[in-house]
């Protein structure tokens, strides 16, 4: 997402998303690569990473929020991609066997002190019900 699409603000993305598949407009800027649905430069951190992690920073302060997480950019090491300090979580691991039949899961945990810890839960291959539990970031 670019910050030009935060400050529209998401009641109003929702409602240009809304209108937009009410009336099949299937083309409309909110559903382009330049819109905050299929954007991937956050991802793909394509401004570099200083630049990439001020827009995070700027996007995150106008929305109001702690983070921003995102899917449809395939991480290709199977692991969910975190940025910027745990700002930006890019989870879509490629569960389909087209990009590697990754499994994971984003567990957030809300702790008593208002603060937030962030784990990436990823089958553990030694046993069939357990889970292995990967720290994505310190707690914010």
């Amino acid at each position: 997402m670019h910050p030009d699409w935060a400050r529209k603000g998401v009641d109003t993305m929702n409602v240009l998303a809304h209108d937009a598949l009410w009336n099949r407009e299937y083309k409309a800027p909110i559903f382009t690569t330049n819109g905050p649905i299929w954007n991937r430069a956050l991802a793909k951190q394509e401004a570099g990473k200083a630049a990439t992690c001020e827009a995070i920073e700027t996007i995150k302060q106008i929305l109001g929020v702690k983070r921003l997480v995102s899917g449809h950019t395939v991480s290709k090491s199977g692991k969910i991609l975190s940025l910027c300090n745990g700002s930006y979580l890019g989870i879509d691991v490629g569960i389909t066997n087209y990009y590697g039949g990754y499994l994971a899961a984003l567990e957030i945990i809300e702790n008593d002190d208002g603060t937030q810890t962030v784990n990436a839960l990823y089958p553990n291959k030694d046993s069939s019900n357990d889970v292995v539990r990967e720290a994505v970031e310190a707690s914010l």
